[in-house]
């Protein structure tokens, strides 16, 4: 069954991950989108994975932060060797023009040495350093009014 929400999206979104999750890279190209209605086109850069809920949209859209976070993950390859190579996604929080999202970010799949199985979370990264902690109380709650 698809949910209503994303019937018409062809791209993930930050706040569709409740946590990470490891993928399968299909394809990386090219696409052209909208930033918003009044904006001229851009490219941007696609990676369509497999891996997600089935009514999860399987494009994942990412700029130049994320091209550094695959280049962490991959290393300088081609985006055509990309393809079936898993990498973990996982939510974390941002601000754009001072509203708080969830951005997507991408890091790599470790292997328990000892079962051989795969681990989403790995121990040694963290989200971009640049990026502040998220809160998880409204600061306002606590001024007496």
């Amino acid at each position: 069954m698809t949910k209503l929400g994303f019937l018409y999206r062809k791209y993930l979104h930050g706040s569709d991950l409740e946590r990470e999750t490891v993928v399968e890279v299909v394809a990386v190209k090219p696409v052209q989108v909208l930033p918003h209605p009044k904006a001229e086109q851009v490219t941007k850069y696609c990676m369509w994975v497999k891996g997600l809920p089935d009514d999860f949209p399987n494009g994942v859209l990412f700029g130049p932060k994320g091209e550094g976070q695959l280049v962490d993950v991959f290393g300088n390859v081609e985006t055509n060797d990309l393809k079936g190579k898993q990498l973990v996604l996982y939510p974390y929080a941002v601000t754009i023009g001072g509203q708080r999202m969830k951005a997507i970010g991408f890091r790599a799949v470790k292997t328990d040495p000892e079962t051989s199985t795969q681990i989403a979370r790995p121990s040694d990264q963290q989200p971009p350093a640049n990026q502040p902690a998220p809160v998880d109380h409204n600061p306002l709650d606590e001024i007496p009014f």
